[in-house]
C-alpha cells in the first residue's frame, strides 16, 4: 500500500492545508501518516478519514526533535512497511515581529528550525526508505515570502528561501534514483477560521481587501484545498517529469505590479 508522511497534517493553520492535503492523498488511495503535536486534532482526523473508507493514523510527533522524527518513522513502517511520498508541510511564524535589528537569537533560530531545519531533519531519515521504490516523491510547502521583502517576517522569509534551495539540492542529489522534490509556494491562504476573525477587526479585513485590490489576479483568496489540489498534482503520476521546481500558488500576486492595480476595470 502507497504510503505518505505527512508532516503537520492536522494543522488548521494556512487555511487547514495539512489537512486538506491528508484528505485529499487519502482519497487518491495512500496510507495517510499524519506527524503532528497536535493530538486531539490529528487523532480526529485520521478518525475521520478511516470512517470514509481511506486508510490514515496519527502519530504524534515534534519534527524539531531527531529522536521524535526517527521513531515516528518507525512507527510508521511498523503500519505499512514503506514510504512512498513526503510532504513537508510543518511550519510556524509569529504574527507579530519586530525590526531586524530587534530580533533574538531565540527567536531567529525558533523560525529557521521550524521552518528549515526541522524538513532536513525529517528528510534525513525518510529519504533512505523513498529510495527503496521504484519512484517516489517529496513535495516541500514553501511560501511566497522567500521570493520577496515583507516587513517583519525576515527569520520566516530566509528560513523559506532555504527551503527552496533544499528542494533543488534534493532534486539534484536523488534524481537519477527515481526520487522527485517540488515545493510548492502559496501565498496568502485563507480559511474559515482567519476569514471570521477578519470580519471582527476591521483593520485586518482592509488589509485582506487591500491586497484583493493591489496583488491578486484571481477572484477570492485561495485556500487549502486549493493547496490540497496542487500538491495533489505534483505528488502524482502526471507531474512524473517535474523535479526541482518551486511552483508559485498565489493567484498571480507576485507576478506584477501591484501598483497598476487602480487603473485596471475590474
Amino acid at each position: 500500500m502507497k504510503t505518505a508522511i505527512i508532516t503537520g497534517g492536522a494543522g488548521t493553520s494556512a487555511g487547514g492545508s495539512g489537512r486538506y492535503i491528508s484528505e485529499k492523498l487519502a482519497g487518491q488511495g495512500y496510507f495517510i501518516s499524519i506527524w503532528d503535536i497536535q493530538d486531539e486534532a490529528g487523532e480526529k482526523l485520521a478518525a475521520e478519514i478511516r470512517a470514509g473508507g481511506g486508510r490514515a493514523a496519527y502519530v504524534s510527533c515534534d519534527v524539531r526533535e531527531e529522536a521524535q522524527v526517527q521513531s515516528a518513522l518507525t512507527e510508521t513502517l511498523s503500519m505499512t512497511g514503506r514510504v512512498d511520498a513526503l510532504v513537508n508541510n510543518a511550519f510556524w511564524h509569529a504574527l507579530e515581529q519586530p525590526p531586524l535589528h530587534e530580533v533574538t537569537l531565540e527567536d531567529w533560530d525558533a523560525h529557521l528550525s521550524i521552518n528549515l531545519r526541522c524538513h532536513f531533519i525529517v528528510c534525513k531519515y525518510v529519504i533512505p526508505h523513498l529510495l527503496k521504490q521504484p519512484e517516489s516523491v517529496i513535495l516541500n510547502i514553501g511560501s511566497t515570502g522567500a521570493r520577496r521583502g515583507e516587513d517583519g517576517y525576515a527569520a520566516y522569509s530566509a528560513a523559506k528561501a532555504g527551503l527552496e534551495s533544499l528542494t533543488r539540492s534534493i532534486a539534484a542529489q536523488y534524481g537519477r534514483d527515481g526520487l522527485r522534490c517540488c515545493c510548492l509556494v502559496p501565498g496568502l491562504v485563507l480559511g474559515e477560521e482567519m476569514e471570521a476573525m477578519a470580519e471582527q477587526m476591521p483593520p485586518v479585513k482592509a488589509s485582506f481587501d487591500r491586497i484583493d485590490r493591489h496583488s491578486l489576479l484571481s477572484r477570492g483568496h485561495g485556500d487549502g484545498k486549493c493547496v490540497a489540489d496542487a500538491a495533489a498534482f505534483l505528488i502524482s503520476d502526471a507531474a512524473r517529469w517535474i523535479t526541482g521546481e518551486s511552483i508559485v500558488l498565489d493567484g498571480g500576486t507576485i507576478s506584477h505590479g501591484s501598483p497598476w492595480a487602480d487603473g485596471r476595470s475590474r
